[in-house]
Parts: structure tokens; sequence; C-alpha cells
């Protein structure tokens, strides 16, 4: 038999590795994840806001070129903040860029941004939240990932996992149609984590069996990912560091975030 056993994944496999830390902790040695997509049931809320965000009346407000014009400003206003000009925010989380800064002064121009784009960056760096509680649905991009945001700008509709899974597994409604009844993200949400499917959600904080048995945890995100947002690792990192102790996970987990 084999003296150590590991398991590497990532993406919509970072569910599968995080499962066998959370549930069946003997199994290996060594987990790696990248990209954190092991929430389904609020990932798709997030991927759904970014689209809708962009396409406020169904069509994208937000052109290639202007997102390079977003880009140059973060940039412009945070690249200094890590003490080294590189083109790279070190901890995009120190970064104050307001989208209105580049507001035109009237109608629309190659340099700034009208009024519709402001509105439609700001709710991408917001993220969803309840409208009720004001509770966070899911992590938004950080600023720095301006150009990663082609996946959903250029895209006809909102990414097909997103549509499917709350249509056909949520509300179970195949009439559902996003571009005639809002989302809830307040009932919707609920419902997602109730559903028969929350069981894929592989969040729970608790790898306190993992660490005992030896285990570790290597966990990584890329700041600028708008696919799967950086936020989603930070945040399943500090549940552990609540959840288990900071000296438990400091002798099990790393967490490495990549700039760029």
């Amino acid at each position: 038999a084999p003296r150590y056993s590991y398991m590497i994944e990532c993406g919509g496999g970072s569910a599968a590795a995080l499962h066998e830390v959370q549930k069946y902790p003997s199994d290996y040695n060594g987990v790696v994840v990248g990209g954190h997509a092991a929430h389904l049931t609020r990932q798709i809320f997030g991927q759904l806001w970014l689209w809708i965000a962009a396409h406020p009346n169904g069509v994208t407000i937000l052109p290639a070129a202007k997102l390079t014009v977003i880009h140059d400003a973060v940039l412009a206003k945070c690249d200094l903040l890590d003490g080294v000009k590189d083109g790279l925010l070190e901890n995009p989380t120190r970064c104050t860029f307001d989208p209105k800064d580049i507001e035109c002064t009237s109608g629309d121009g190659p340099s700034c941004l009208t009024t519709a784009q402001v509105e439609a960056a700001r709710k991408i760096y917001a993220g969803p939240s309840n409208p009720r509680t004001s509770e966070k649905i899911w992590p938004p991009l950080f600023r720095g990932s301006e150009l990663d945001w082609s996946f959903f700008i250029d895209s006809p509709s909102p990414i097909g996992i997103a549509t499917s899974t709350l249509r056909d597994a949520i509300l179970k409604d195949p009439a559902w149609d996003y571009r005639t009844t809002p989302i809830d993200y307040d009932r919707d949400v609920a419902l997602a984590d109730r559903s028969d499917i929350a069981r894929v959600n592989a969040s729970n904080p608790d790898i306190s069996a993992y660490v005992r048995q030896g285990g570790k945890l290597i966990l990584s995100g890329g700041w600028n990912n708008a696919l799967v947002p950086a936020g989603a690792v930070l945040d399943y990192y500090n549940s552990v560091v609540a959840r288990i102790g900071r000296d438990d996970t400091r002798r099990a987990v790393r967490l490495y975030m990549v700039p760029g």
C-alpha cells in the first residue's frame, strides 16, 4: 500500500477534495484545493449577480475597452500600495478605488464611464447580498480583476450551471426565466440552502478530525479570478480558523493568495 496519498483538485473538483477533508478524514494525508467552487447553492447566485449587473436591460453596457479603462484606473490608484509598481495588487482588499472616480462629466467617452457603467462596476465590486438581512450571499470580485470580467460581460446569457441549477434543481420550475422573473436574493437563496442539492456543498469548517489524523490542507486562490472569486477561499479559511482555532489551523492548513 502507498505510504502517503494526496488529492489535488481545482474549480468544480474543489468540492470533491473538501468533502474528503470534511467527511472522510483518513482517506488522504494531504489535499490541495485551488479555485474554491465548493458551495454551489451560493455560488450560482454570485454568477447570476455578475451577469445581471453588467446587463441591466439584457444587453451588456460594459464593452471590453471599458474593462481596460477601469483596470488602468485601479492600478493608478492602488498599484503602489505594496511599495512596488508592477501592475499587480499584492492585497486588493486594501484598494478603495471607486468607479465614480472616472465617471464621464457628460455623455460617454473612451476613457471614462457613463453613470450606468459606474453603477454596474459598483455592483460587481459589491457582490450579492440579502435585501432583507444584508447578509453577504457570495463574495464580490476584487479590484484588479477587471480584465477577467469578459467571461460574463461577453456572454449573451448567465453561465449555464447557474440558470439550470436554479430553474431545474431549486425552483423546479421549467418555465422559470431570469429575463422575466427577477431573482429573489432572499427567498430563492433560502430555498437553495434547504434544497436537496445542498448536499453537494463542501463548506463545513470543522476539519478537526482531519487535523487529528495529521492531514495537511493547502488552499489557494487567484486575486483576479472572476469565475471563482478569491473571497470564497478567504471566507472558508477564516471559517476554519473560527471553528477549530488558530493553532490547529496553523498546524494543518496553509492559504496562498496569488496576485494577478
